[in-house]
């Protein structure tokens, strides 16, 4: 009788070491910064810069921004979207690049929940404001993060020499 010994460590390291976190690094900083200047994802809005706002929840709504409190928010929305990065492309590594959209999708909507749980005991949200628009973003940065990894990432073959 074979046996088999089969080690869940040994492919999990596998799979850490096979994602490109480079590139995925790369997903997230560039959708976060598309996504920062479309504050909430709706271009006729305004950018971060006019509202702050973290992975579209808007922060400190009523107050007056200052200068440090922008540069605070932009700091926060940047180091969220790299981690929304790292998640992601660890999670689509695998798929193809249009099943990839659509489980990065899926990823952005538990993420939503997970940030909107953490926001919910860290700050006082106000009951009244929208959440639709951090919701679509959400899903909108879990889609484009997860292709835009997965284009990043494609193995390109080396270049000829000359």
């Amino acid at each position: 009788m074979a046996t088999s010994t089969y080690s869940s460590s040994d492919s999990e390291s596998s799979l850490l070491r096979s994602v490109r976190w480079r590139k995925a690094s790369q997903a997230g900083l560039i959708v976060g910064l598309i996504v920062f200047l479309l504050n909430r994802g709706i271009p006729w809005i305004g950018s971060g810069a006019i509202n702050p706002a973290i992975m579209g929840r808007e922060y400190a709504p009523g107050q007056s921004p200052t200068p440090l409190m922008f540069l605070a928010v932009f700091g926060i929305h940047m180091l969220m979207s790299l981690l929304y990065g790292w998640i992601i492309a660890a999670i689509v590594h695998g798929f193809r690049p249009f099943v990839a959209g659509i489980v990065g999708g899926v990823v952005g909507l538990v993420l939503y929940f997970i940030s909107a749980a953490i926001a919910g005991i860290i700050s006082e949200i106000p009951a009244e404001q929208r959440e639709w628009p951090a919701l679509v973003l959400h899903i909108a940065f879990g889609i484009i993060a997860a292709e835009t990894y997965k284009g990043l990432a494609k193995r390109r073959p080396p270049a000829p020499v000359l």
